[in-house]
């Protein structure tokens, strides 16, 4: 997921996409750990 610092900055990007668009469907891929923690922070 976009190399070593991926999580970091795909998933609030993928958060605030979501919150404009909310019929978008969004896959994200990568170490869940690293998901979870980055999404408990959006």
């Amino acid at each position: 997921m976009g190399g070593d610092f991926g999580p970091r900055e795909i998933v609030p990007a993928t958060s605030s996409i979501i919150k404009k668009y909310s019929d978008l469907t969004i896959a994200l891929v990568g170490r869940e750990e690293d998901l979870v923690t980055e999404l408990d922070k959006a």
